[in-house]
């Protein structure tokens, strides 16, 4: 069956040069002939032993191991080009690759690492399947079997020329090229972050952490199988498969055009350390104060495992974020990009959306600003930038808005509540999700009591504001302001609350007022991510006389303030 299959396919490569011969100029003609002393009588592999000056390259070819997926095979890639597959390789000139690159590329005994890379960056950068002839006036894109494309030209590939009569060298499984040069490997985006010195122990081995090699049996090649009846791959085609990045984008994909903001590794390890201290997850000891007037104090705790696992994906989770642009669903580039978590319907709290930013290509716009190189990959450009391009307060450090109407943020409460609808233009006034909760006593009752639960706090300073309505939105002509008192809790402990016979009220002189609570609460632990809320906001009706029992809440903000910030008299 085997000399049954190799003679059949010598009679398929003499019918397709016969078929290429009418098309192809007469250098192509001089390799394709209908003369039978020029039909290949070596494959691939014998071929090239024979050619001068592809010592080193036979070399690397037979002490080079390939892999089935992540594990190493007693199969070289000597082996590989002298098997059945029909294969187009290209020789890269021996003067090309600097003797150290050879020392590395023809080393006995490989360790997994080397064979890996040896195989991925050099190899099969080089190779491709199927026939690809040059020599005639086409241009085409070749994908090289390390997933990488070149542009083949008449006589160049991708740049590099092609020796003198180094074209069209005819096997009985492919055939060869003699390059002048040697092919440039480019990385992946992916590639670079992870395999970069100063990336590769932190950004990069956090994003391989959350990353999986899964092979694309459909594309893959089997010979044969193993005793456990796995199949046995001589040349596995896998993808990476990341948690994380199919959040942000896959920037390990070939046929993908991101640009990517990418501090320098000082800059990143510097905001690194600073962002982090906002997603300390360390559990907090609660001081009992000794003045029972004055609220209690925390203390750090001793850091978990599980915290600092925590902090850790929260922190560079933070830091990712908008780092990434895929240049092919940009509408128009030159005016602004969104990065790959914008959608249209997220707004900010201004109405403004996030994640878009405008004239990236100005001197001050994200693409120039702070940008002091690049790094051009095989799917994408790479701006290093000399510090953070971001604002805290635009990424991660954002206000926390609690709708008063959504049930999923109410804890605990003692009234009746009704779900009320105000369109955003009534008035000329934006209503927050054009909803707001009315709250009242039960049965008309005073004295009232609605606790909320804000999600996703981070470490740090806060201020708290609810956003109240007037009672002329609804058509009441009472015109009288609410009368309440406060309590803020964290995880059950108090951090901030009224002072005694002190209330709050609305200015009732304006549709919507945003009444902020006095002084700052300073939360200990950041609580981002978790399913159980631990900072509640309590609100107490004290309502008399002369104000109203009914408050019209829109929502309640949570706004993150910096930790020398002064509460203003």
């Amino acid at each position: 069956m085997k000399n049954y299959f190799n003679s059949l396919k010598k009679s398929v490569w003499v019918v397709s040069a016969l078929c290429l011969f009418v098309s192809c100029n007469d250098v192509w003609e001089n390799h394709y002939s209908t003369d039978s002393s020029i039909v290949p009588d070596k494959n691939l592999a014998e071929r090239i032993e024979q050619l001068d000056g592809t010592e080193n390259f036979i070399a690397t070819l037979k002490t080079t191991k390939m892999f089935n997926g992540n594990k190493i095979l007693d199969l070289t890639y000597y082996d590989f080009l002298s098997s059945d597959q029909f294969l187009t390789v290209w020789i890269p000139s021996a003067e090309s690759v600097s003797e150290e690159d050879w020392a590395l590329y023809t080393k006995e005994n490989k360790t997994y690492e080397e064979n890996k890379n040896v195989g991925q960056q050099f190899i099969k950068n080089h190779i491709a399947r199927f026939n690809n002839p040059v020599g005639v006036s086409t241009k085409e894109r070749v994908r090289m079997l390390s997933k990488k494309r070149y542009w083949s030209l008449s006589d160049n590939l991708d740049g590099i020329s092609y020796k003198a009569d180094g074209m069209n060298l005819p096997c009985t499984n492919g055939v060869l090229h003699l390059l002048d040069g040697i092919l440039p490997y480019r990385p992946t985006i992916y590639e670079y972050i992870t395999e970069t010195p100063g990336y590769e122990d932190n950004l990069g081995s956090f994003l391989e952490r959350f990353t999986i090699d899964e092979v694309d049996d459909n594309r893959s090649v089997i010979s044969g199988v193993d005793g456990n009846g796995d199949p046995i791959y001589i040349d596995s085609v896998t993808y990476k498969y990341s948690v994380v990045m199919n959040k942000f984008g896959q920037i390990s994909e070939e046929d993908s055009n991101y640009v990517v903001i990418l501090p320098t590794p000082e800059a990143l390890k510097e905001m690194y350390d600073s962002v982090k201290k906002s997603f300390d997850f360390t559990p907090p000891i609660y001081i009992e104060s000794d003045k029972k007037t004055e609220v209690g104090h925390f203390e750090p705790g001793t850091p978990t495992v599980v915290s600092d696992s925590l902090t850790e994906f929260y922190t560079y989770d933070a830091l990712l974020t908008d780092m990434f642009y895929n240049m092919n669903i940009q509408r128009h580039p030159l005016d602004s990009v969104m990065s790959t978590l914008y959608y249209e319907g997220l707004e900010r709290v201004e109405d403004e959306p996030q994640h878009k930013y405008y004239a990236p290509y100005s001197a001050e716009g994200l693409f120039k600003k702070n940008v002091v190189d690049s790094v051009i990959c095989s799917n994408g450009k790479i701006y290093l930038t000399d510090k953070w391009s971001f604002d805290e307060a635009e990424i991660f450090r954002r206000p926390i808005k609690i709708e008063a109407e959504h049930t999923a943020y109410i804890k605990a409460k003692t009234l009746t509540s009704e779900q009320l609808m105000v369109r955003r233009d009534k008035y000329g006034i934006r209503v927050s999700n054009e909803r707001a909760l009315r709250i009242t006593g039960e049965q008309g009752a005073t004295g009232w009591t609605i606790t909320y639960s804000a999600f996703d706090n981070l470490k740090g300073n806060y201020k708290i504001g609810l956003v109240i309505l007037n009672d002329t939105l609804f058509n009441n002509p009472e015109m009288r302001p609410v009368r309440f008192t406060y309590v803020v809790t964290y995880n059950n402990c108090e951090l901030l609350k009224s002072p005694r016979r002190e209330y709050m009220g609305n200015d009732i002189t304006v549709p919507i007022d945003t009444v902020w609570i006095p002084g700052v609460v300073s939360v200990p632990q950041s609580n981002y991510g978790q399913e159980r809320p631990k900072l509640d906001i309590k609100i107490e009706d004290k309502s008399n006389s002369s104000t109203s029992s009914t408050m019209y809440l829109d929502c309640i903000i949570v706004k993150p303030v910096a930790d020398d910030y002064v509460d203003p008299e």
